[in-house]
C-alpha cells in the first residue's frame, strides 16, 4: 500500500473536521465522512478485517465493549460520589436533560465516535499497519487523535466551571490544550489496544462512546 493513501485518509479526516464546525448538519457530515474514510480504505487495498470490521470478531469486540462501558460507569459514579465531582461541573448542559440525551445517545455516536474510530483506529491504523508494526500504527494514530482534540479543548477552556477560574489568561490556555492533547494521546494508545486485541471496532467505539457519552450523562445528573 502507497504512502499515499495515509495522507487521503488525514485529508479526508481534515476536511470532515472542518465542515463539522463550519455546518450544523454534524450527523449527516459525520456519516458522509465514516462513509468516504471506509470508501479511501478498500480503494488503499485494506480488507474489512484489517479495517476492524470484521463481521466474525463483532461478538468479542462487543465483549470488550460492554467490559469498558462497565469500567467507565463505576468511574464516573466514584467521580459524582466524591471530591472529585468538580471535575462535571460544566455550563453545557444547565438547561436540562433534553440536550444532554439528545448530546449522548445521537450526536457522540453518530457525529463524533462512529468516524473518529473508523477514521483512526480502521483505515489509518489499518493503513499504517499494513506497511509497518502495531506499534508504530498506535503511536501515529494516537498522536494525530492527540493533536485532532486541540482545537476542541480551547472550547472547554471557555465552558468548564473547573477550569474557569484559571483560564484566563492565554498560558492557562496553553495549558489547558496540552494537557487535552496528551491526555486524547493516551486514550487514543488504549482505543488502538482494544482495537488489536479483540480485532474489532466494536471495542474502542464502547469505549470511546462510555467516555464521552457517559461523561455527558454524569454532568448533566451534577447540573440538576
Amino acid at each position: 500500500m502507497s504512502w499515499r493513501w495515509v495522507a487521503a485518509t488525514v485529508c479526508v479526516l481534515l476536511v470532515g473536521f472542518s465542515l463539522l464546525r463550519l455546518t450544523s448538519y454534524d450527523v449527516v457530515v459525520a456519516l458522509a465522512t465514516a462513509g468516504t474514510l471506509l470508501v479511501v480504505g478498500r480503494r488503499s487495498g485494506l480488507s474489512w478485517g484489517e479495517m476492524g470490521l470484521a463481521p466474525g470478531a463483532a461478538r468479542r469486540g462487543a465483549v470488550w465493549a460492554g467490559g469498558a462501558l462497565l469500567v467507565v460507569a463505576v468511574g464516573y459514579t466514584v467521580i459524582a460520589l466524591t471530591p472529585l465531582s468538580f471535575l462535571l461541573d460544566d455550563t453545557r448542559f444547565d438547561d436540562g436533560w433534553p440536550d444532554a440525551l439528545f448530546q449522548a445517545f445521537v450526536l457522540v455516536p453518530l457525529g463524533t465516535v462512529l468516524w473518529e474510530e473508523i477514521g483512526f483506529r480502521g483505515v489509518l491504523w489499518g493503513q499504517i499497519r499494513s506497511t509497518s508494526s502495531a506499534r508504530n500504527a498506535t503511536i501515529a494514530s494516537s498522536v494525530l487523535f492527540g493533536l485532532w482534540h486541540a482545537v476542541p479543548a480551547l472550547r472547554f477552556a471557555e465552558t468548564s466551571r473547573a477550569t474557569a477560574s484559571v483560564a484566563v489568561d492565554s498560558w492557562a490556555v496553553l495549558g489547558t490544550v496540552v494537557v487535552t492533547v496528551l491526555t486524547t494521546t493516551v486514550a487514543g494508545v488504549v482505543l488502538c489496544e482494544l482495537r488489536r486485541r479483540s480485532d474489532s471496532l466494536l471495542a474502542p467505539i464502547g469505549l470511546h462512546w462510555a467516555l464521552n457519552g457517559i461523561g455527558i450523562l454524569a454532568i448533566a445528573a451534577s447540573s440538576t
